[in-house]
This record gives structure tokens, sequence and C-alpha cells, in this order.
């Protein structure tokens, strides 16, 4: 199964003053478990996609809502340039 859901900008927008990723998730579907959240970077096709563990920012698949606060810095180790 594929959920997906997003803010896209019509022209690049520097996010450099910007330090966390906030996403508020909630699910009781195991197949949950193991969601990433992606940031899409760039203009190609495909994209530039970066991706973490929502589990390894306190997601849990137990139908009650997390509110994660994911770090930028964790994209940019990623490869993942902000501005």
């Amino acid at each position: 199964a594929w959920w997906g859901g997003g803010f896209v900008w019509d022209q690049p927008e520097d996010l450099s003053a910007f330090s966390v990723l906030r996403v508020s998730l909630k699910s009781r579907d195991a197949s949950f478990a193991t969601m990433d959240v992606k940031v899409l970077s760039g203009s190609a096709t495909p994209a530039a996609e970066f991706a973490v563990k929502a589990a390894d920012y306190g997601f849990a698949t137990d139908g009650t809502w997390h509110h994660l606060e994911i770090p930028l810095a964790d994209f940019v180790a990623k490869g993942f340039v902000p501005s």
C-alpha cells in the first residue's frame, strides 16, 4: 500500500532558516509502522529524495496522535540542501 501527502512550491524556496520539520501522524494500521517521512528536492523527474523513519521520531501505529519534530539536519546529513 502507498499513501502520500505533501506541500509543493511552484518556485524554489530557501528552507535554511528552518531547523525542524513538524508533522502529526495517527494510524492503527500496522502497515504504517515502517513509514518514511520524505523531503523531495529539485525540478528533475524524479526529484531527489531524502527519507527518515517516522518511528525514529516517536511514531507508532497505536491509534493516537504523534507530533513529531524532525531536525532538518537529519535530512541534510542524507544530502538535502535546504537553500
